[in-house]
């Protein structure tokens, strides 16, 4: 995931996104504990999910959201829930640290 080795994860019990046109997947670093989760919006217009932190992403203290490019656009602590706006057809990336 933009240079990074990362194994993919089961997504149970990591998050939930309210919205269903959402899509995401979960994929763990393979050199050290972060946690990738690629977020793409499915749908002809804009979105904002509300993604409540599930039971396996408390270890977690500091979350990073990038772009479709990698570029850092916020960060920010873990709290139990983030809000993501993603643009039409939209991917955006949440690197758990």
């Amino acid at each position: 995931i933009f240079g990074v080795s990362a194994q993919l994860l089961a997504t149970k019990e990591f998050l939930e996104s309210d919205k269903p046109q959402v899509d995401y997947i979960v994929a763990k670093s393979a050199k050290d504990n972060k946690v990738f989760i690629v977020f793409l919006n499915n749908d002809a217009d804009a979105v904002t999910t509300n993604v409540k932190w599930g039971e396996k992403s408390k270890p977690f203290k500091k979350i990073t959201i990038r772009d479709e490019k990698g570029k850092a656009i916020a960060t920010q602590n873990v709290s139990p829930d983030t809000s993501l706006s993603l643009d039409s057809y939209g991917l955006k990336l949440i690197v758990l640290e």
